[in-house]
């Protein structure tokens, strides 16, 4: 379905060299690649379906390898976590699905600062993502378990932002989301 956030995770690969997983949208055409495959398998960050009807999923081996894998889709449903006010009230975070995504609108205008404050996060591998009101991104950083600040951005543009939570691979947590002006 169009608007659909999937993610993949192959596993018991026999190919040698492993395999590409290619989704093709229902008109035929290219869509994506959920990754490379390796030996040992893994898990392919969310990919957003743009279509609606019968996708295709190709598992395309490298070189002439003979071999299998075990493919498992997922549906994934990001968090909508509503605004975050900088220097207000903080967020508590759940990720409770693997390729779950946490996402925030904020308010801010050309020439104000923010930056985000994490705290009491028990994920191990993550990133917070800065976006602008036109959705090009604007910067972020990598954190894990404890506490972290996020660097001190200025806004090169005025109206709605988005911070967006992204666990590592197949990571669930929780933590608290900040934002504040320095």
């Amino acid at each position: 379905t169009n608007g659909q956030i999937i993610s993949t995770k192959s596993s018991s690969v026999t190919y040698p060299n492993g395999a590409r997983v290619n989704f093709y949208a229902p008109d035929g055409s290219f869509a994506g690649s959920g990754g490379w495959s390796s030996t040992t398998g893994n898990f392919q960050d969310p990919f957003t379906l743009n279509a609606t009807g019968a996708w295709t999923v190709q598992v395309d081996p490298g070189y002439e390898d003979v071999g299998g894998l075990s493919l498992l889709l997922r549906t994934v449903t990001d968090i909508n976590g509503g605004s975050i006010t900088v220097g207000g009230a903080t967020k508590n975070v759940s990720i409770t699905q693997p390729g779950q995504r946490a996402n925030f609108t904020f308010s801010r205008n050309s020439g104000q600062t923010f930056k985000g404050v994490v705290t009491g996060s028990t994920l191990t591998n993550a990133y917070l993502y800065f976006y602008r009101p036109d959705t090009s991104y604007a910067g972020g950083c990598y954190f894990s378990t404890g506490s972290t600040t996020c660097g001190l951005l200025t806004a090169d543009a005025s109206g709605t932002w988005r911070v967006e939570v992204d666990p590592y691979s197949e990571e669930t947590g929780t933590l608290t989301l900040g934002l504040t002006a320095t």
